[in-house]
Formats: C-alpha cells, sequence, structure tokens
C-alpha cells in the first residue's frame, strides 16, 4: 500500500497559528463517516466487508467492518481520528472477503483519500472499484494544471463542508507533502509562469530574479470566468484571490522564506526572498 505523503503540517501550524487565528497545534478529532456501495458485487460474506487505511485507527493490515443497516448494500462506518493536525491526510480502501481489495490495478494503487478537519464529516457514498475524476487526490492534482471549473469544485465543496478560503488554501499546501522538490523561490515563479500560460488572458512579468530573491506580477485569471457573476455556485472571486494567497505564502513560509503578496485589482505582485 501506498504510505502517506510526508506533510509539513507541524511547521504549517507553527506558522499559522494566531497569523489567520486557525490553530493547528489543538488537540483535535474528526469524527468521519465513510459509506461505500457494495450492491453490485458478488460477496460471499458481509461480515467480511470493512475499510483499511493509512492512519489510525484504520490501518493497512485490519479490516474495520463496517455494516449495511439498511440492507441495501451501502455500508457504513463511523471512525473517530484523535489527536490529528488540520488537513492532514488519510488514504483508504475497501475490502472483503480474505481479503479482496478495491481497485485492484495492475501497476497503480487507486487509493481513495480525505483530508482531516476538526468535527464531523460524512463522505458522499462511494462505488467499489469506481475512482473518479474528483477522488480527491486526483482532483487536486488536475486543478494545479490549471483547471478553474475543477477549482471551482475544489473550493465549492470545501465551503459547503465549513471550511474558510485561509483553510482551503493550506488543505492544498498539505497536498504538496515535504515540499524537498521546492529548493529555491524560482520554482515557484516558473510555476506561476507556466500556470499563466494556460490561460487565453494570462499575464506574467518577471520583476527581479536573483538568487535569494524573486519579484513577480500576475493576473487574476479566474476573474474572467465570473464576468459579471458575484459568484459561481457558491464561489465568489474573492474566494479564490484568498485560497491562492494562503497557498502561496504557506507554501514560502514552510521554506522559511518571506513572502509579499500584494492585490492589485486584476493582478497580484508576489516578492519571495530567502
Amino acid at each position: 500500500m501506498m504510505k502517506t505523503k510526508i506533510i509539513n503540517s507541524l511547521m504549517l501550524a507553527i506558522l499559522f497559528t494566531g497569523f489567520y487565528g486557525i490553530s493547528m497545534l489543538q488537540s483535535q478529532t474528526c469524527l468521519v463517516t465513510f459509506q461505500a456501495d457494495l450492491s453490485e458485487v458478488e460477496i460471499e460474506n458481509p461480515a467480511t466487508v470493512g475499510i483499511r487505511g493509512s492512519v489510525a485507527p484504520l490501518s493497512w493490515t485490519e479490516t474495520m467492518i463496517m455494516e449495511d443497516k439498511e440492507g441495501d448494500g451501502i455500508y457504513t462506518v463511523k471512525v473517530a481520528f484523535e489527536n490529528i493536525i488540520s488537513g492532514q491526510e488519510v488514504l483508504y480502501k475497501y475490502v472483503h472477503g480474505d481479503v479482496i481489495w478495491e481497485n485492484d490495478l495492475i501497476g497503480g494503487v487507486g487509493n481513495r483519500s480525505v483530508y482531516l478537519y476538526e468535527g464531523k464529516n460524512k463522505l458522499p457514498v462511494d462505488i467499489w472499484d469506481q475512482l473518479d475524476k474528483y477522488a480527491t487526490t486526483n482532483l487536486l492534482e488536475a486543478a494545479i494544471g490549471g483547471k478553474f471549473w475543477d477549482w471551482i469544485y475544489i473550493i465549492g465543496s470545501d465551503k459547503q463542508n465549513g471550511l474558510s478560503p485561509e483553510e482551503i488554501g493550506l488543505k492544498i499546501t498539505a497536498f504538496w507533502g515535504s515540499m524537498e522538490w521546492l529548493d529555491s523561490p524560482q520554482i515557484l515563479l516558473s510555476w506561476e509562469k507556466t500556470s499563466q500560460a494556460m490561460y487565453p488572458n494570462g499575464y506574467f512579468k518577471t520583476i527581479e530574479n536573483s538568487p535569494d530573491k524573486v519579484v513577480y506580477k500576475a493576473m487574476k485569471t479566474w476573474l474572467k470566468y465570473f464576468g459579471e457573476e458575484d459568484q459561481i455556485m457558491n464561489v465568489t472571486s474573492d474566494d479564490m484571490t484568498r485560497v491562492f494567497k494562503t497557498n502561496t505564502e504557506a507554501i514560502a513560509m514552510a521554506k522559511g522564506w518571506k513572502c509579499n503578496w500584494e492585490d492589485e485589482g486584476e493582478f497580484f505582485k508576489v516578492t519571495i526572498e530567502k
């Protein structure tokens, strides 16, 4: 099984405690209700249907049993994750028998994932062996490529679950893991330049690029899609601005760099110093 990505959550917690009024150092509990539809699956022993995962009390080696309380083939279980850090990722899979894994693909793992936040979370019903484009990990990877409607789905879904734009930005930062690959501010500069190139209204200007400091100006490309609308679904253009601002600042600060994100109307200017 694929191990959980290494998330530099503790550093982010220290940096953001008090910065946005979000404390991630407190001991938190997240109660998640998992639901799995196995109505189309041939199961010899329903008592063996369960879930395995990467974070206790789930385990990759022991099955937590689920119940089909309504007799409709939808199995559920409530799992209490104790002492979590907000944004912590849990990878999981459903199993039955001795032991048959879902998404047991040749050359792939096909894990599902969920991010933990304090409070209660009831996940949508997962269908055995189906991992569509809106599975959390796949969706975030697609959205990083600049797909506007994927961003709407991510931000809108998280807002419905009660997360603020800043918390969503931190969640996306946590998705990247330890970020050992990010060894210079120039990578962030190149990253934004590539993202801008994906949009017809993209704009990018390098103002300074020295070994220890980069300054660049870019377009709020998402404004094009809003037009005269105040919001699309339940997402506003300000929501997107706050998510991307937090994400950029969190990545820089997690590396120990100074970051200044300036709002200039349709544009934004970013300064990052080692």
